[in-house]
């Protein structure tokens, strides 16, 4: 889904900023204190919430697809654990 809003650029400090609207936050799941990274593209400014370590861990994993237990090494037993 795509939205659009118009808003200003206010002074904030020593530098500009601009408000982003509630319902467009909402629809971005995104909250006050969220990171975000900005980049210039084409001559847009491109705003994207910054992913964690665990977002960006999980990015490519499909819980839909069956764990592949049969790749992973569970070493020997060092002691009275049962496998």
């Amino acid at each position: 889904m795509t939205s659009k809003s118009e808003t200003k650029l206010t002074k904030w400090g020593n530098s500009l900023a601009i408000r982003i609207p509630k319902d467009l936050l909402e629809q971005l799941d995104m909250k006050e204190q969220d990171t975000v990274e900005i980049s210039q593209q084409d001559g847009a400014i491109v705003i994207n919430p910054k992913q964690t370590a665990i977002q960006e861990l999980l990015r490519d994993y499909d819980k839909q697809q069956p764990y592949p237990f049969d790749i992973v090494d569970k070493g020997e037993p060092v002691g009275k654990e049962l496998i």
